[in-house]
């Protein structure tokens, strides 16, 4: 078909639309818009203050730290928090005691209570920040170790460890 055809039929089917639509709707007068009515408040009783009473503090709660995403950030966190840095230096890709503390030791209920205490951050050598591992010597994964918010090393230690081993180790 020819392109002129078939705008023509269009043409035609909008304009005998449009009349039907008018027919419809007809010529009716748009109603005036009113007159926007008052809304009047009631009048609110006088409120005298009174002093408050003596609340109980509200226990503290831990502060929660979200998990840094990069070492400076756990370091700074330290700083913030006042709490160690617990470094986990992991090869999940191809090392299987990485691998099998991440299935079976850090999924522990009594491990995630232990490392509350800790700013906890795994670091995965082969991804990520290898300057750090290399900072600290790190010769084999997995690798662990305690510093402080200023580097200073608290203790180390490398191997798979498993939930109770860890615990251990951390001295919770």
């Amino acid at each position: 078909m020819d392109k002129r055809f078939l705008i023509i039929i269009v043409a035609i089917l909008t304009i005998a639309l449009g009349s039907v639509a008018y027919k419809k709707l007809g010529n009716k007068p748009q109603p005036k818009p009113t007159a926007p009515t008052q809304v009047v408040q009631p009048e609110l009783p006088k409120i005298t203050p009174t002093k408050p009473e003596p609340t109980k503090p509200e226990p503290t709660k831990p502060e929660v730290v979200p998990e840094p995403k990069k070492y400076q950030e756990a370091l700074e966190a330290s700083r913030k928090t006042g709490k160690k840095v617990l470094v986990l230096f992991t090869a999940p890709n191809w090392c299987p005691p990485c691998q099998r503390m991440e299935r079976e030791t850090l999924p522990d209920p009594k491990v995630k209570e232990a490392l509350k205490t800790y700013i906890f951050y795994k670091l995965d050598i082969d991804k990520e920040e290898k300057d750090v591992a290399v900072r600290w010597k790190v010769k084999g994964v997995p690798a662990l170790l305690i510093t402080n918010a200023e580097e200073k090393l608290i203790k180390s230690t490398s191997g798979f460890k498993s939930p109770t081993e860890l615990i251990q180790w951390l001295g919770n």
